[in-house]
């Protein structure tokens, strides 16, 4: 399946495979193959393309891996990654539910269904998933840090005081300066002036 037209590169144009699978392309033409001989040479070039910044190819990629194994959780974890950079939080979620549904011990999937709650200003939500998260991972700073900007959102100060506390306490086991700086900041903002 082909799709034609020539966008700028702000501008994405969707093309919907025979599977219904949505592939984000920016190119004038793109061709989904869904035949993939090995899903994990395929998993690692999505992955790849993930990490040097190639959301669209990793999308590609990831879904060419999902159309042949469906139950590969970590590949609709790293799918919704290429689609939160792709600014398409609602596609994210989606994914990240996915791999939650496969496998509900992935830390990864209720963090960043969390982040892209956070995004489209769903605190309730983003606030049970980094509580998920943080059941999962007690050690990450970052889930106590991202629940208390939640919790903020929500008027729970004092909970929200008490995970930067929390966030504080990691990042300084963890010797991660610059977090724990950006942390004491924000709880300084929340505590004002004498506490």
């Amino acid at each position: 399946m082909a799709c034609s037209g020539r966008l700028p590169r702000s501008r994405k144009l969707l093309c919907q495979s025979l599977v219904s699978i949505a592939v984000a392309c920016t190119i004038t033409s793109c061709t989904v193959n869904l035949a993939v001989q090995d899903p994990q040479k395929t998993y690692e070039q999505g992955t790849q393309a993930l990490v040097t910044g190639d959301y669209n190819q990793a999308v590609i990629k990831l879904s060419q891996v999902l159309v042949k194994t469906p139950e590969f959780a970590e590949a609709y974890v790293n799918r919704g990654v290429a689609y939160d950079a792709l600014e398409a939080p609602e596609k994210a979620i989606a994914d990240y539910s996915e791999a939650i549904a496969l496998n509900p011990q992935l830390f990864d999937a209720h963090f960043n269904r969390g982040n892209s709650q956070a995004r489209l200003a769903n605190w309730a939500l983003a606030k049970a998933d980094f509580d998920e998260a943080i059941a999962l991972r007690p050690s990450s700073g970052e889930a106590y840090g991202n629940r208390a900007m939640a919790q903020l959102e929500l008027g729970e100060q004092t909970g929200a005081e008490a995970d930067l506390q929390q966030a504080i306490a990691i990042f300084k086991d963890q010797a991660n300066q610059a977090a724990q700086t950006q942390a004491e900041q924000k709880l300084a903002e929340l505590q004002g002036p004498g506490e």
